[in-house]
């Protein structure tokens, strides 16, 4: 039962590390799109300003 509880023991802090470490991931993956957002926000307000000036 010991043997079998450290190996479980295991398997379970590699997949909490591997969930950690998507959870990182993610939350870069979701500041970049909403800096990519404000930048194209942005860059629609120059280009409508250019068309009507």
């Amino acid at each position: 039962y010991v043997e079998e509880n450290d190996r479980l023991r295991a398997i379970l802090g590699e997949w909490s590390s591997r969930a950690a470490k998507l959870e990182r991931a993610l939350e870069a993956e979701r500041l970049s799109n909403i800096e990519l957002r404000k930048n194209i926000a942005k860059f629609r307000g120059q280009l409508h300003k250019e068309q009507h000036a």
